[in-house]
């Protein structure tokens, strides 16, 4: 498995995906507005892993909080 960086161009394979594995939290538009954060701040950060970048199977999606220079996670989903 490799890990991707979240950008404008894959969110929406990452919104499909999340809305196929837990569609009782997220449907596609939901998903890549959660997502889409990404586009329009420097504060969210994430990344993806998958065999390659139109399959993912799991995210990290991070808040950078610049006092103390630290990321909290917001979202992350991984197989088991």
């Amino acid at each position: 498995m490799k890990v991707f960086r979240m950008t404008e161009n894959n969110i929406p394979d990452i919104a499909r995906f999340m809305a196929y594995i837990k569609p009782d939290w997220w449907d596609y538009e939901g998903g890549a507005a959660q997502l889409g954060d990404i586009r329009n701040t420097v504060d969210n950060v994430g990344w993806f892993m998958g065999e390659d970048e139109k399959h993912p199977k799991g995210w990290l999606l991070c808040h950078f909080v610049s006092i103390g220079a630290a990321l909290y996670r917001e979202a992350v989903f991984y197989p088991k």
